[in-house]
Order: C-alpha cells, then structure tokens, then sequence
C-alpha cells in the first residue's frame, strides 16, 4: 500500500491523486479543490458537497489523498463520486 500511495504524487493515470491542497472554493453548491502534485501539474477536483467546505479548509497546504474519483474530459479535472473518500497524510 505504501508503494502505491508514493505512485500516487507522480502518477495521473490513477482515478486517485495525493498532493498539496492549494486551495478551496465553495461555487454554487459544490466545492472545487486545486491540488499541486510533485510533477507541479495543477489538478482540480469537483462536486465536493458543501458541507465539507470547512473541514477541507483547514486542509490547506497539507498534503492530502483523494480516493475514487472520476476522470473528467479537461486534462487535469476530477469529480467527486458517491464514493470518494478522503484523508489528510
């Protein structure tokens, strides 16, 4: 598991990131997160629901794991799925 975590910071092929939380943005009830990755590629993850506006918040400038997500059409975007889980590292 410890392998596939360290992948995970400079790989994008995986429906699963780690990286430094850069910011957080509540937009029209959804939350939409900008990652940067050791690659200094830009990642953004969308439809966080916004109920979990606050807690990601405090995550800012931690590096955190997002698990489960699904690839969107743009280079570099994710959104949330039902499943998607999260933790800070």
């Amino acid at each position: 598991m410890l392998f596939f975590l360290e992948e995970l910071k400079s790989n994008i092929n995986y429906k699963d990131i780690i990286g430094i939380l850069k910011s957080v943005q509540y937009m029209a009830m959804e939350t939409l997160l900008l990652f940067r990755q050791i690659l200094l590629i830009d990642i953004t993850v969308r439809n966080f629901v916004s109920d979990k506006y606050n807690q990601l918040v405090k995550f800012i400038g931690n590096e955190i794991a997002v698990f489960n997500l699904r690839k969107n059409s743009e280079e570099f975007s994710y959104f949330v799925t039902l499943t998607t889980i999260y933790e800070k590292r």
